[in-house]
This record gives structure tokens, sequence and C-alpha cells, in this order.
């Protein structure tokens, strides 16, 4: 729902609605008209879609227009954009910065501050993301945030547990395992909650049912993580805090280095505004791709944006441009340190992209594919699987030519020049958007907390 000034604003239509969602969605930037009609009318029949998105955008000027918010809607650049402004308050921009200055906290080992702003952004949703909403480009969308949350319960639950609330946790995590049984996250601190409550027992009961679980479902064993958790609570390692203590540094448990990101060679000289800006899409996309022409600096600017991401993800880098026809998924396994011998002779055959698929489905991972012009159709298919079937992949690529891909944000890389300051337009009124629905609209917007 989309309020000004405490007023909800009426659209007419499931697909006014889609359209206004999909241009909050870009934040501001201009989607052009053929992917809105590429993504938003799908089956809908329309003998000319470019009228009826005309016939759509002219409803919705109209609507806005209603509720004093004339020059809402723009046109540029062979696309429409929805104005924002500084005073405009989106949920899902709100949601995601108190996750990351929950992170921040996190890490900075203020616990309790770390929990507060955690469980805040955990209390903005207030029903199902992007409810009502359909279309691919709401799927992607809405896994993301699904995700989003997900990894903030649990890093609101590692907060709590480093306070000494792990017996208070326990039910709370239970809840979590039960609905996402195949998370290995959530499942590993349940276990470590167990046996900080003195339940050794139970916490081991736990591992062994998602070792089942895995094996029975995918084939697979638990991730060394999981794997060296357990070891470490049948061993009593004190760096797990003893039973009925608070946890120490669970850090010293070993832990498997994720990852291959070439380290880049001296620092990252220029371009300051265009490194930070890269490094915050990725943050908020599932699939972002730089484009530009050949030497202009793709592949030095996103090594530079992943290496300052500060993620927990573990960061694959895949070089494609020796890559031949069909050598993409070969690339990418070997990247990951898959092979065929990874596959057990009792566990059942899996072709190469369910391989990866499992080794990555419930994994917070990057993968940045670099020179994808080489091999642009098998990689543009490769991705389009992994973001469908992996929750909590992210996509990273260089090329010289889009990708094409469902839920693609493109980041254009232009040769080094003064850039050109581009200000946002600003209104006098603010809208107020909530994708989440289930709630009253109230006439003053929630605090920032």
């Amino acid at each position: 729902m989309v309020a000004s000034n405490g007023s909800l604003i009426e659209f007419s239509g499931p697909l006014g609605r889609a359209i206004v969602a999909r241009l909050i969605l870009a934040e501001g930037r201009p989607v052009q008209s053929e992917t809105l009609i590429d993504e938003l009318w799908g089956e809908r029949a329309a003998r000319n879609p470019v009228n009826a998105l005309q016939v759509q955008m002219t409803k919705l000027r109209t609507s806005f227009a209603a509720r004093g918010e004339e020059g809402r809607l723009e046109m540029r650049s062979g696309g429409y954009r929805l104005v924002l402004s500084e005073h405009d308050r989106i949920d899902i921009v709100e949601f995601e910065n108190h996750i990351r200055r929950g992170r921040e906290t996190l890490g900075q080992g203020n616990y309790a501050e770390a929990e507060e702003g955690l469980r805040d952004a955990l209390a903005l949703w207030r029903g199902p993301a992007l409810q009502d909403m359909t279309g691919f480009v709401f799927d992607a969308a809405r896994t993301r945030l699904e995700e989003l949350r997900l990894t903030a319960h649990e890093d609101a639950v590692t907060a709590g547990m480093k306070l000494g609330k792990a017996e208070d946790l326990v039910a709370e995590l239970s809840h979590l395992v039960a609905a996402h049984p195949l998370r290995e996250r959530s499942r590993g601190r349940l276990m470590l909650a167990l046996y900080h409550c003195g339940r050794q027992t139970e916490a081991l009961d736990v591992f062994r049912d998602g070792r089942n679980l895995l094996d029975s479902e995918l084939g697979l064993t638990p991730s060394p993580e999981l794997d060296a958790l357990h070891v470490a609570i049948l061993s009593h390692v004190p760096a797990l805090g003893g039973p009925g203590g608070l946890p120490g540094d669970t850090q010293q448990v070993p832990r498997k280095t994720q990852g291959n990101l070439p380290v880049p060679l001296g620092s990252f000289v220029g371009r300051a505004d265009m490194l930070r800006s890269l490094r915050e899409e990725i943050g908020r996309q599932r699939l972002v791709t730089t484009v530009g022409p050949g030497g202009v600096g793709k592949t030095r600017l996103t090594l530079g944006a992943l290496s300052q991401l500060g993620s927990d993800a573990g960061v694959w880098w895949i070089d494609l441009v020796t890559v031949g026809k069909d050598g993409v998924l070969s690339a990418l396994a070997a990247a990951l340190g898959l092979s065929e011998s990874s596959v057990t002779a009792d566990q059942r055959p899996l072709n190469p992209l369910e391989r990866i698929a499992s080794c990555l489905r419930e994994r917070k991972a990057i993968l940045a594919f670099d020179n994808c012009e080489h091999v642009l159709d098998e990689t543009a298919f490769v991705v389009k699987r992994l973001l469908e079937t992996c929750p909590s992949a992210t996509v990273v690529a260089t090329s010289r030519e889009p990708l094409n891909t469902a839920g693609e944000v493109l980041f254009p890389v232009e040769p080094m020049a003064p850039e050109e300051e581009n200000a946002p337009r600003r209104n006098d009124t603010a809208l107020s958007v909530w994708f989440s629905t289930g709630a009253t609209p109230c006439s003053a917007p929630p605090s920032n907390g």
C-alpha cells in the first residue's frame, strides 16, 4: 500500500498496483517500457500492450494527483520512473537499514543494541512480502526479502545467545527449524542453545535429524561448519561455553574458509562514489551486472566492491575469459571445489547443475562471473537456474552486454571522467510505502527506531 501524509492512495486494479510496486522496487531508477510489459503483462491478453501501458500510466497519474502528488511519475529514457525524495519512506528500505545497523553492532560486540535493532527490523513485517503481487520479478524480490528476514531472525537469536538467553530462545529456534528443516544455520543455533541449557543429548539429536534429512532429501552430508559444531558439542569444546553459562567465542570452532576471491593488487584509486554504489547494489539485489566496453575497468571495480562487502557470505570468482562453449558449469564447479568425486557411491547421481544447486541451496554465497560476453547465453541460463533454486545466492557479473535475465540490475561503467551530479528531484510531500500488508495504516508513520 502507498500513503501520502497518512492517507491511502487508491490505484485502480491489480495491474496498476503492480506497476507502482515495480517502480518502487527500482528505487527511483527508470524501468524500460519493454521491461514493464514483459514482467507484468505475462499471460494477460492485450492487442496493443504499449498502448495498454500508457493507459495504465494515465490512470496512475490521476490517482497520484488526487492526493496532491503530481509529478510523481516521469517518463525518461524510454521508460518510466517513480520520483522519490529523501522524505519518502519505504518499508523495505527501513527493514534493510535496521538489518545493516543490527549486523554492524553485532560485529562490534554490542549484543543488546544488535538484538534490539534486529528485532525492530522483524517487527516491520506485518504480513507476506509483496502480497498479491504475481510475476517472476516479484517472486525474486519476495525470495530475497524472505531470506533477509530469516538471516535477521538468526542474527537476533545469535545476539540473544550472547546475552545468556539460550533457554528463552529454544522454542523460537525450534519453530524456525520446523519451518525450514534444511536450513543449517538455524539448526546449528538450536543445537548450541540446547547445549547451553545442559541438554546435550537433545542437541545431538537435532544434528542427527538434520543429517538424516539432508541424506534422504538431497543425498548430501552436513556442511563442514555444522559437522564441526557437532564434534565440538560432543567434545565439550571450551570455545562453546559450558552448559548453563554464557557462550564463548564460537568463531574458534573450526570452520571451512569459503570463497576464492582474488585479492586486489594495491588500493583502489578513483571512482569512490561508483565503488560505493556498486557495493550497495550488490547488498540489495540478487543479480547485478556491471556493463561497459572492454578495458573500461569493470573487473577491477567489481573486485574492489566485493572485497569491501564485509558480508559473511562466501564469495566465489569465476573467470570466463578462456571458457569455451558449454564450459560455464565446469568453471563454476571447479571454483566451488566440486568434482565427480564429491558424490559418493551411496548418493543418487546428480547432473552438474543439480550438484552445484544442492551445494548452494542452503548457504549464503556470492557468485561473481567475470567476462560473461564470451559465453553470454550459457551464463544467462546458468544464472537464471541458480537464482531460481538457491534463494541465498547472489550473482554479480561483468559483461560487455546484459545477460537479459529476470531480475537483472544493470550497473553501467564508463571510462573514468568527472562524474555529473544528478541530484534527485524532491517533493514537498512524502510517500510512505508498505509492501507487507495486513495492518491498517496509521495517520502518522512508525518511528525509524
